[in-house]
């Protein structure tokens, strides 16, 4: 770990006396390390909490942005030098925010990771087209596409408000679509299921 990362760490337990504490890197982090913990801290930007918010239970969560001069940190909720902070945890003067997450099945198969933020459907190479048939409001077409995005409110004002879609609210109980680069034909292909 970079100096400046261990330095936040000490001054983050610093604030938990007392308190068990297991610290790993994000290419180390699995699911199974973190059942039956109260409170995730994530140190890093949004890449880090969304790795750990895909895989976490029932535990809170909580991003601290360690490089707010770096990294946008939109669903980070305190810096690094805000670390002063986490003593409003332990005093429990704290609000909660729930966040809707996307159960992925893969060939009928419930995947153990969640999605806080979106779910690409399409070729590994997004380079390639994909080809599939699209089900939608009881409507069902043949498309090819550089893929479909299936988003979060969370998710929505990033990569797929990039791709075309419409942002909305984290709130808001319900998932969006889009079709990334639909290709139009000019018989076969002319999709009309895009959002």
């Amino acid at each position: 770990l970079k100096n400046h990362f261990f330095e936040k760490i000490q001054q983050i337990k610093s604030y938990f006396p007392g308190s068990n504490f297991l610290v790993m890197e994000y290419s180390s982090l699995k699911k199974e390390m973190l059942n039956d913990v109260d409170l995730v801290l994530t140190l890093g930007g949004d890449g880090t909490f969304v790795k750990a918010a895909n895989l976490i239970e029932n535990s809170y969560i909580l991003g601290i942005n360690a490089e707010p001069e770096k990294s946008e940190g939109a669903l980070t909720t305190i810096t690094s030098e805000e670390i002063t902070k986490l003593q409003e945890i332990q005093r429990n003067n704290f609000q909660t925010k729930e966040f809707q997450r996307i159960d992925i099945k893969l060939n009928g198969k419930l995947l153990d990771e969640k999605a806080i933020n979106e779910v690409y459907l399409g070729t590994e190479t997004q380079f390639h087209s994909s080809r599939y048939k699209i089900t939608f409001q009881n409507k069902t077409e043949e498309q090819r596409s550089s893929g479909i995005l299936v988003s979060t409110g969370t998710g929505s004002k990033a990569w797929f408000c990039s791709a075309g879609g419409e942002p909305f609210d984290c709130d808001e109980k319900k998932l969006k679509f889009v079709v990334r680069e639909p290709y139009f034909g000019k018989r076969v292909f002319t999709p009309n299921i895009l959002k």
